[in-house]
């Protein structure tokens, strides 16, 4: 239990979820920006 209140290993989880929340967030704009360049490339090939 002592390990969970060391201050290192505190700074370390929460750096680390930062990482991990800010590589789920460039995954999700990446993936909306996906979509609206297919959805307008569709546009302009069916005219």
């Amino acid at each position: 239990m002592n390990k969970n209140l060391d201050p290192n290993y505190i700074a370390k989880f929460y750096k680390n979820r930062k990482n991990k929340n800010l590589i789920i967030l460039f995954l999700i704009l990446f993936f909306v920006l996906l979509f609206f360049l297919i959805t307008i490339l569709r546009m302009n090939v069916g005219k």
